[in-house]
Order: structure tokens, then C-alpha cells, then sequence
């Protein structure tokens, strides 16, 4: 017997690539298009998990979880909204939700949706130093000006070759880091004759 999943959402193309991905793993999916269908549909068939958008026509989503959670204390929701505010999370996190996924730009979630995050936070360390928690800050900081000013300065087409630009000039000219150790092969070399 598969898994019953329940997607509440107003966008009939966020539902199609949801259905298609959940399809495709074994499950089960009921589709409801607003907040009126969402409840008679959780009614009928206790879908196991409900994915619910927050923005809809109609019942706004934290009304939704809020008539769910009544209806059924143990229901499982999971809100999907590209919402990043902190407040729209602990609404969430307050109206019971069992998770919050934020959506990207395209409206994907995917395995790789924070790999730039991951690599600007690798391009950080590298700079501020590895192994040191303040060069990391600092590296953060930095980064973050140079990529800020090259935007301003060259348009936001070139904010990532500019990151991986200073990644390489650093570690060209400073292997190490801001504030890490030099690498062993400097330490070792002998200084002035």
C-alpha cells in the first residue's frame, strides 16, 4: 500500500511538478487547489502528508494548517513556500507544522538547491583560513563586500566569477588564508642567506 500525499496548492504547474516527483517515488497524490478543497480532501482520504503552499486564493495557508491541526492534531504538513521571511516560519512552526521548505526562485526543490551556498561557504573559508573560525567570519565578510561592489560595479552576471577570482588569488598569493597558518612548504623554507 503507498503512501498518500495530499498537494495543497493554487499554482496547477507547482502541482504537476510535484505530482511527478512524488509519482515517480511510489506515492500516491491527491491535488486540492485551495483551502476548502484541501480540508474535504484531508476529510475523504487522511492522506498521510500534506504539502501546503501558504499563498492562496481564498484560505490564506497558516488558516489551512490551523483547520487541519483542529480537524486532526496529528496531522502531518509540511508548508512549501519561497516565503523566507523568519516571522512566516514561526507562524509555521507555531501552527504546528511538521516542516518548512523553502522553495527557489523556479520554484524546484531539488538535492542541489543549496550547493551555491555550500560553495560561497567554501570560498569563505578558504579566504579567512581553514581551520579558523574568525578567518571564516572574515573570509564571509569579505567575500560578501567583494561580491556586493562587482555587482554594483559589473553587472550581478559576473558576481560568481568574481568569487571564484579571489578564491584563485588567494590562494595563489596567500595559500593560507587571512588569518590561517602558512602552509608546512613556506615554514620549511629557509629564510635569507
Amino acid at each position: 500500500m503507498s503512501r498518500k500525499v495530499l498537494i495543497v496548492d493554487d499554482s496547477g504547474l507547482a502541482r504537476r511538478r510535484a505530482r511527478a516527483i512524488l509519482e515517480s517515488g511510489g506515492f500516491e497524490v491527491i491535488e486540492a487547489e485551495d483551502g476548502i478543497a484541501a480540508i474535504e480532501s484531508y476529510f475523504v482520504a487522511k492522506p498521510d502528508v500534506v504539502l501546503l503552499d501558504l499563498v492562496m486564493k481564498g484560505m490564506y495557508g497558516l488558516e489551512v494548517l490551523a483547520r487541519l491541526r483542529e480537524m486532526d492534531p496529528e496531522a502531518r504538513v509540511i508548508v512549501v513556500s519561497a516565503d523566507v521571511q523568519t516571522s512566516s516560519h514561526e507562524l509555521v512552526a507555531q501552527g504546528g507544522a511538521a516542516g518548512f521548505l523553502v522553495l527557489g526562485v523556479d520554484q524546484q526543490v531539488t538535492p542541489m538547491f543549496g550547493m551555491w551556498a555550500t560553495l560561497k561557504g567554501l570560498i569563505a573559508m578558504m579566504i579567512g583560513g581553514l581551520g579558523s573560525i574568525p578567518g571564516a567570519v572574515v573570509g564571509g565578510l569579505l567575500l560578501g563586500v567583494i561580491e556586493a561592489q562587482s555587482q554594483w560595479y559589473l553587472g550581478p552576471q559576473v558576481r560568481d566569477l568574481v568569487a571564484y577570482l579571489v578564491l584563485f588569488g588567494f590562494l595563489v598569493l596567500r595559500p593560507g588564508g587571512i588569518l590561517g597558518e602558512a602552509p608546512a612548504a613556506e615554514l620549511a623554507a629557509p629564510r635569507g642567506t
